[in-house]
């Protein structure tokens, strides 16, 4: 598992996705997306969704990266 936590101001939703968008695609650089799990818990819920919607992550049974977005 994979914890990730920044630092910045958040001035918008749009920004928000992106930042989210970004930080995934930095994981799949070193993380293969075939092997990637992506969910949410509360606020992170949205975010894991779009991730799902927009790429290409494992479905859950097995897998060797849990990604969690929680705020």
């Amino acid at each position: 598992m994979v914890l990730v936590k920044a630092k910045g101001v958040i001035s918008s939703e749009k920004q928000f996705y992106g930042d989210v968008q970004t930080a995934y695609n930095v994981l799949k650089q070193k993380y293969a997306e075939n092997l990637t799990v992506v969910t949410g818990h509360s606020v992170g819920t949205a975010s894991a969704v779009m991730l799902a919607a927009k790429n290409q992550p494992r479905q859950p049974s097995f897998c060797k990266l849990h990604i969690t977005i929680t705020a």
